[in-house]
């Protein structure tokens, strides 16, 4: 998924690992995709326009389904 994400988001960010509570509480599957920050005034921005925000849901449909394809 975030290979997928970053040429919508142009992030640089890595992947946190370790107990984040809210993946450890459900007992399925999931990702937590922080696709933008409203204190920065660009991703506010981007943030507010419903073809970006296309483009983000897409990015991770498209991520999903590489995992998906891994599993088959």
């Amino acid at each position: 998924v975030l290979e997928r994400l970053r040429p919508v988001t142009q992030s640089k960010f890595q992947p946190k690992t370790g107990n984040i509570y809210i993946l450890k509480q459900t007992t399925t599957l999931g990702i937590l995709a922080e696709i933008g920050f409203l204190s920065n005034s660009q991703d506010l921005a981007a943030l507010q326009k419903d073809e970006h925000l296309d483009e983000i849901a897409y990015a991770i449909f498209q991520g999903i389904d590489d995992f998906v394809k891994i599993l088959e």
